[in-house]
């Protein structure tokens, strides 16, 4: 929150304002300003338990210490007032784990399947790769026999595995982009925090490390057995 000093008229009432929330902040749903609470016995009497409180931790505090605290103060109220306060706890909850939920398990499942078809669809390319090196037995011979050595083979059946993996990661990229926009645009309305779904600088990141990984993955076992295939047997086959 940035920090204001200045005075705003609200319902005839003055309040000193003392910062301004990032425009995606919205809690609870719909809220445009906060302001201090007024509260008494007469016009929010003990009985009435509706509230829900949202407090900032400490540095350094944790969620255990926090709970056992607010349970001690729950306990001495439950004392103070028994008609109102009985059996009257306090629990204490993350926000981000109140405004979303725990949705942990449901994302480390799902997490789980895109890493299943993700191998499944670097198999597939390998064997692909594998069936089309097969082919070029004859040609990766031929360079050989005339000067080029292992690493220049090496080099070039990795840079082409890499290009079919910066293609493909483009393009899965932009389908993501696409995606992305389509999921915004017909997510229900009650699905909080909407307005954030993007792909950020880390999204990005971590998919030009997945598109050198996978380009490994699927370059790196067609390139070295073609590189290490026998010249002198390819040769003595005679052309195809």
């Amino acid at each position: 929150m940035n920090g204001l000093s200045r005075t705003l008229q609200l319902s005839n009432r003055s309040f000193e304002s003392i910062g301004v929330a990032h425009q995606v902040v919205a809690y609870p749903r719909g809220a445009a300003v906060w302001v201090p609470g007024e509260w008494s016995e007469e016009t929010h009497p003990r009985g009435r338990h509706f509230l829900q409180a949202v407090g900032r931790l400490n540095p350094g505090v944790a969620m255990g210490t926090a709970q056992a605290e607010l349970t001690g103060i729950a306990a001495r109220l439950e004392e103070e007032h028994p008609d109102t306060n009985k059996a009257r706890g306090i629990n204490l909850v993350s926000l981000k784990d109140q405004t979303v939920g725990d949705v942990r398990v449901a994302l480390l499942i799902l997490f789980g399947a895109v890493g299943m078809v993700l191998l499944i669809a670097c198999a597939n390319v390998a064997n692909l790769l594998l069936v089309r090196g097969a082919a070029r037995t004859r040609e990766v011979a031929v360079r050989a026999t005339l000067g080029a050595g292992r690493a220049a083979i090496l080099r070039l059946l990795m840079a082409e595995s890499g290009l079919l993996a910066v293609m493909g990661g483009g393009l899965g990229v932009l389908l993501a982009f696409m995606g992305v926009r389509a999921v915004v645009s017909f997510s229900p309305g009650n699905l909080p925090r909407t307005g954030e779904i993007a792909l950020d600088s880390a999204t990005m990141l971590f998919a030009l490390g997945l598109v050198g990984f996978v380009a490994l993955l699927v370059g790196v076992v067609p390139a070295v057995r073609l590189a290490n295939t026998s010249i002198a047997s390819v040769i003595r086959e005679g052309p195809e």
